[in-house]
């Protein structure tokens, strides 16, 4: 076994517990306090950022969650987690890979800071009605459709799982849209959700 896993509950790390989860590999798990650069300085030997995750795979080191999940896909497959360039949902997978983060979580992200560390609930729930606003595209992309992209279950649904995973933890899980809310209650009962979740 080479891969090794730091993770803290809560954290971007789960995206990285869940996809190893759903393609059945061994991995080392080593959970931090959080926040690791905080609790536990010397971490930053492991990655300089000081956060979570940090995925080390023999001699790779990678500290970002989506970028795991791409390596993970391209190294460690074929897996039907990844769309190939030719299937078709191809672009709708790259998209929502990159949704769940770029744009889902810069508004959680802000709300975490605005709600719960340096209050401020204008701003706090600015940002929760931007990302309720945000998710009336996932809404939209689900009519039909079980999941975001080509038909199946796929990385792009971890993307933008976890990010759903902790706006509910937010407490906003009652505002999601109808298909998001089923979208969301589907994801839960995947068996390598309950297991990364089980350690997150």
């Amino acid at each position: 076994m080479t891969i090794t896993v730091y993770h803290a509950r809560g954290a971007r790390s789960l995206r990285v517990l869940w996809m190893l989860e759903e393609m059945g590999l061994e991995y080392g798990l080593k959970t931090m306090a959080f926040p690791p650069r905080v609790t536990t300085p010397e971490f930053v030997q492991v990655n300089p950022t000081g956060t979570v995750p940090a995925f080390i795979d023999g001699d790779v080191a990678i500290f970002e969650s989506v970028a795991v999940m791409e390596y993970l896909g391209a190294v460690h497959g074929p897996t039907p987690l990844v769309v190939a360039p030719n299937e078709a949902g191809y672009p709708e997978y790259l998209q929502f890979l990159h949704y769940g983060e770029a744009t889902l979580m810069a508004y959680v992200q802000a709300i975490v800071r605005y709600g719960l560390f340096t209050p401020n609930p204008d701003i706090a729930r600015e940002q929760t009605d931007l990302f309720l606003e945000r998710l009336a595209f996932v809404e939209r992309e689900l009519e039909g459709e079980e999941y975001l992209a080509a038909g199946r279950f796929t990385a792009a649904d971890i993307s933008v799982g976890y990010t759903l995973s902790l706006a509910a933890f937010l407490e906003l899980k009652d505002r999601f849209p109808p298909r998001v809310a089923d979208y969301w209650a589907r994801l839960q009962q995947r068996p390598a959700f309950k297991a990364a979740a089980a350690k997150a």
